[in-house]
């Protein structure tokens, strides 16, 4: 072995074998690992906040309420006389000249403030005044971002509800189950039906109609047929019910050609069938 020692020549070996090895493995890089039900998304989705929404990188415009930011705003509010004020939120990335938000009536002003939009309202008459509901329409405008338009209305301050161009009541309809419509013009908005007949269907078919049907009356069946309905004004409801004395009382008859009027009780009267 050329004058070398042996223990001298296997630490010789042993280094060699150590400098090839190092040259073709790496030690693996420590990781720290998942954390029990933790899901690593590729892009994290940050919470929405009142001005930044998820998608921040395009035009956007929200109402929401006042009370609760994360719910759209109402489209109509019904109140009664008193004036009053709605204040929304808006959320935008819009400047102030981008959209607009304007009222189609004197009485109700609308009034950006920062992100605020508030619509107010004057006091409609007087308390006990009889008069017919008003309504107003506020329109906000964003363009092709958003569009959308807000109604107010306002009604009377009296608990009952009056009825106005229907001087005929009691009504008289028909035995044969025909339906019969009746506009009626009211100093409430908003009006609910309570329908003390059986063979009387009564529908609410829009703010300003009452849709009244009777059940057919049997062939030969002479007994007087009547029945009451009862309109309430609906922003007086409390406790789910409702005061009787505070409604407006329509009174229905049969109209029935078949007797006279000695047959319904009511005397005998040659013009009742005309």
């Amino acid at each position: 072995m050329l004058g070398l020692n042996r223990p001298f020549f296997f630490a010789l070996m042993l280094l060699g074998m150590a400098l090839a090895g190092s040259g073709c493995e790496k030690t693996p890089e420590a990781q720290e690992p998942d954390k029990p039900g933790e899901e690593k998304p590729d892009k994290p989705d940050k919470p929405d906040t009142p001005d930044k929404p998820d998608t921040p990188d395009g035009d956007y415009f929200q109402l929401v309420t006042l009370s609760d930011n994360t719910h759209d705003a109402d489209t109509f509010w019904l109140s009664g006389y008193e004036a009053g004020t709605h204040t929304l939120v808006v959320k935008t990335n819009l400047s102030d000249d981008k959209w607009s938000a304007t009222s189609d009536a004197a009485w109700c002003t609308v009034k950006k403030e920062d992100n605020l939009l508030k619509i107010s309202y004057e006091q409609y008459g007087v308390k006990n005044d009889a008069f017919q509901p008003r309504s107003c329409t506020v329109t906000v405008d964003a363009g092709t971002v958003f569009s959308t338009v807000l109604t107010i209305a306002q009604q009377c301050g009296r608990r009952q509800l009056s009825v106005y161009g229907n001087p005929s009541n009691p009504f008289y309809i028909s035995p044969s189950g025909a339906p019969s419509e009746f506009v009626i013009s009211t100093n409430q908005w908003d009006w609910k039906i309570e329908n003390q007949s059986d063979w009387l269907t009564a529908e609410h078919v829009d703010r300003m109609t009452l849709r009244v049907t009777a059940a057919p009356k049997q062939t030969a069946d002479g007994t007087k047929r009547k029945g009451t309905i009862l309109l309430y004004s609906s922003i007086w409801k409390s406790f789910d019910s409702y005061v009787e004395g505070e409604a407006y009382r329509m009174t229905f008859y049969d109209a029935d050609t078949d007797f006279s009027g000695e047959d319904y009780g009511y005397g005998d009267n040659q013009t009742w069938d005309e």
